[in-house]
């Protein structure tokens, strides 16, 4: 994988996922990721202030897809739910000549879910790109 494809997924990570996402620093501290003000630097936060770094240099830590428990197995099967509603409004809307919905990421909702809770369904771990999340590092009950 060259550099801009990591640079690239990096970020479009990072906008997509809320404030409090854990990173690991090139120091080897965890930290937040702030912001992505560009597409080669990323500031973190930590308890002792904030530093920039370039994209090359951060690793996410997100959840594994194997970690997510029943609750959330549900809640996700929820929000599939919604994406398999806006597809089917998509074809009729289609079919009848209206392309208003043309384009439309049709798992829109199952994965700003995933992004929400940190699970890592792009499979970025396996690519080198994200570490896995430690025990307990993203709270489990949030919604």
């Amino acid at each position: 994988m060259k550099i801009m494809d990591k640079e690239l997924l990096l970020v479009d990570l990072c906008a997509r996922l809320p404030y409090g996402v854990k990173v690991c620093s090139p120091d080897k501290t965890i930290c937040s990721i702030w912001s992505v003000p560009t597409i080669s630097v990323v500031t973190v936060i930590n308890g002792s202030g904030q530093s920039s770094h370039p994209i090359k240099d951060i690793k996410p830590y997100l959840r594994p897809l194997s970690s997510m428990t029943k609750e959330e197995k549900e809640s996700l099967r929820q929000e599939h739910l919604k994406d398999e509603r806006l597809f089917a409004d998509c074809i009729k809307k289609s079919q009848s000549g209206n392309n208003s919905l043309r384009g439309k990421v049709i798992t829109h909702y199952a994965a700003d879910w995933c992004n929400a809770h940190h699970f890592d369904f792009r499979n970025l771990i396996e690519k080198g790109l994200a570490l896995e999340a430690l025990e307990g590092m993203y709270n489990l009950n949030n919604d």
